[in-house]
């Protein structure tokens, strides 16, 4: 708001000529540069291998990264409830390389990347002796449901059930 309110009271039009033309390129003049503005760090500070920004980016930082735990609270009891569903019954052993890979071939986009970062979340669940099936297999789910979603999965423990489940 202050940077239309600047633009509006130096009438600033930026070449246009007509009203609503003016205006328009006004409010997005007013917009990029606020972005610009509230992305821009006046100084960092390392501390450790972390960074610390001064400035607006690091309240706005701030407000997204609350913003985005206060989502993730939100939905993690559906998200409970959804994974326990579609996992019932499902033998971690059987699952554990037959349902990413099947997750991953329905996927057309999942990233090398992504798919290297499943099999070591799913090779660190292999070799955690002292979790039993039920939490190996819910994580699992989690770990899948993160990258495919919940209807992909769901789709997958479907069409694998005879293999995969006990």
């Amino acid at each position: 708001m202050v940077a239309l309110l600047t633009i509006d009271a130096f009438d600033w039009t930026f070449g246009a000529q007509s009203g609503l033309r003016a205006q328009i390129t006004q409010v997005s003049a007013a917009s990029i540069s606020s972005m610009a503005v509230l992305r821009s760090s006046l100084f960092t500070i390392r501390i450790g291998a972390t960074d610390a920004h001064a400035g607006p980016y690091a309240l706005i930082k701030t407000l997204l990264d609350s913003a985005d735990r206060a989502v993730d609270r939100g939905r993690a009891k559906r998200r409970s409830l959804a994974v326990d569903e579609i996992m019932s019954g499902v033998n971690f052993d059987n699952a554990m390389m037959k349902l990413p890979s099947d997750c991953f071939a329905l996927m057309q986009n999942v990233s090398p990347e992504e798919q290297q970062a499943v099999v070591e979340e799913v090779e660190s669940l292999k070799n955690a002796g002292s979790l039993d099936n039920a939490v190996r297999v819910r994580q699992l789910g989690l770990v899948l449901m993160n990258v495919v979603g919940e209807e992909v999965l769901r789709s997958s423990v479907d069409a694998l059930a005879s293999e995969i489940r006990e």
